[in-house]
């Protein structure tokens, strides 16, 4: 399927293209402040199970796991914080009460890099409105293979369309003790329905590790996504000759988009 990405005119994102990486970004630092809120409930006292119950289970999950290289949430210092809540010594809580290694476990999520693409990407006037410029910027057309992207690339990235929602996600206690990974996937795809227009698919790279005081960083674009296509906005004439260069280094057709002369459509 075609996938999509509307761009600023700006020259880092150019090289990033020539490239073939992708700039994953924290979630701080995205323009929408309830985009990937995070809540954590411990509500054992609602559950059919008990809190020693939970803890009988987690103790079988936990107790011979170990923490792989590159491992994706569960770090050593999270793992030593659910060993000591199970064990009844778990004597740090957050301030509201919590277990200790919730609150690692939503900080280590924070920290994962994120990208978004669109499946209207060009065909949407709002596209170009929010993200490129008064039509200075360009838009980026990709190749989405599910199941490669899912299987070729050692479990590093994840993609799923967004859920729209009127409501923030919320997770429980054993939600994050016993899915941890479903959980990531649901927080990230998670976005307020005023936002449906853009038909968001997200990219999840767990492995980030930015530079220190930088706010994501570029990666090699994973498999199971190929840049098809380079369509520049009305008014790109000042990255033109950039785009046709970055065109020309991945050997992809660069197209222009013009008015229709009938509706307020955008053609190319």
């Amino acid at each position: 399927m075609k996938l999509y990405r509307v761009e600023r005119p700006d020259q880092f994102r150019i090289e990033t293209l020539k490239r073939n990486e992708i700039w994953m970004a924290r979630p701080e630092s995205f323009n929408d402040p309830l985009d990937c809120r995070l809540t954590i409930n411990d509500k054992t006292e609602h559950s059919t199970f008990n809190e020693e119950n939970i803890k009988s289970a987690a103790k079988s999950l936990y107790e011979d796991y170990k923490v792989l290289e590159g491992a994706w949430l569960i770090t050593d210092d999270i793992l030593k914080n659910i060993e000591s809540w199970v064990s009844g010594h778990d004597e740090t809580l957050a301030l509201d009460g919590k277990p200790y290694f919730l609150t690692l476990i939503e900080n280590r999520i924070l920290e994962f890099g994120l990208q978004c693409f669109s499946e209207t990407g060009y065909k949407n006037p709002l596209m170009w409105a929010h993200y490129a410029l008064n039509h200075k910027g360009f838009c980026i057309e990709y190749e989405y293979e599910a199941w490669t992207l899912a299987t070729k690339n050692s479990f590093d990235f994840s993609m799923s369309p967004a859920i729209y929602t009127s409501k923030l996600p919320e997770f429980n206690l054993m939600e994050v003790l016993f899915s941890p990974r479903e959980v990531t996937t649901k927080l990230y795809a998670s976005k307020s329905e005023h936002w449906s227009y853009e038909r968001e698919y997200r990219l999840v790279y767990f492995p980030c590790s930015p530079a220190i005081g930088e706010q994501g960083q570029s990666v090699p674009l994973p498999r199971g996504l190929k840049v098809t296509k380079i369509i520049a906005g009305l008014n790109s004439r000042a990255i033109k000759n950039e785009l046709e260069i970055a065109a020309k280094s991945l050997d992809i057709p660069i197209l222009q988009i013009k008015l229709s002369n009938s509706n307020y459509d955008l053609e190319i």
